[in-house]
């Protein structure tokens, strides 16, 4: 009798465990990321290739990784962003209107604020110099209608000169 109930009474705690166990969430490990001095590098190295065509090479397999953070893949695009805005009419994204692109998927990231006012700093710069490059290529063209619906949301400047200066509300 004795023994039944210990091995009863085991029972009822295997049948407990098992149902603890089973009811409990998995919770997954998250993804190994690249540390900050790797992704500095590899952003660098894509910033500084020569010749500069290689730069849009070295961007796009760094944004093709899928080790980046949050955080790595908006500065990623924000400085293939700057490099596409600083060279232009060298390769054929080097134009401010590629450069809007890739300004807007950087604002859908999780970036420092000192980022997010870059961003925005560039955004405002690429669109009022746009205008004097209306041989970019259609597919950049195609950012400047979201890039001037994403200013007219974001900008602090209620009113900007043809130059892009703010001359009211900032």
């Amino acid at each position: 009798m004795k023994i039944r109930s210990i091995a009863l009474a085991a029972l009822f705690v295997v049948a407990a465990c098992e149902t603890t166990a089973s009811d409990a969430p998995v919770v997954e490990a998250a993804p190994p990321t690249l540390s900050d001095a790797e992704f500095k590098s590899l952003y660098e190295a894509a910033y500084n290739a020569n010749p500069k065509p290689g730069s849009e090479r070295a961007y796009a397999d760094l944004l093709a990784r899928d080790d980046l953070s949050p955080e790595q893949r908006g500065t990623a695009h924000l400085y293939r962003a700057l490099t596409r805005g600083v060279w232009v009419r060298d390769w054929t994204e080097a134009y401010p209107q590629c450069a809007l692109g890739d300004l807007m998927i950087a604002d859908t990231y999780p970036v420092s604020p000192p980022r997010k006012a870059q961003i925005l700093k560039e955004m405002v710069y690429q669109y009022y110099r746009s205008h004097y490059f209306p041989n970019a290529p259609a597919s950049c063209m195609e950012n400047l209608e979201p890039a001037k619906a994403w200013l007219d949301a974001n900008d602090p400047c209620s009113v900007r000169d043809g130059g892009g200066n703010c001359v009211s509300g900032e």
